[in-house]
């Protein structure tokens, strides 16, 4: 299994995709004009950051919780 990371622009987070902030991995749940919204078992937060770095799947691809 592929465990990497990469940055993307914020604008590319789409729903459901798994993202690496401040050490911890959240769970993108909406991309809105004012921030990308990101929840953890017990935390929701906003994040206004440009750059965003993501988890990829074992095709090298931004990984979704889903999978």
């Amino acid at each position: 299994m592929y465990c990497g990371t990469t940055i993307i622009k914020r604008k590319h987070v789409k729903p459901g995709m798994l993202v690496k902030h401040a050490g911890k991995t959240w769970r993108a749940s909406a991309n809105v004009e004012r921030g990308l919204y990101l929840d953890s078992l017990a935390v929701k937060t906003r994040i206004n950051d440009e750059s965003v770095e993501v988890f990829l799947n074992y095709k090298g691809e931004p990984s979704s919780a889903r999978h």
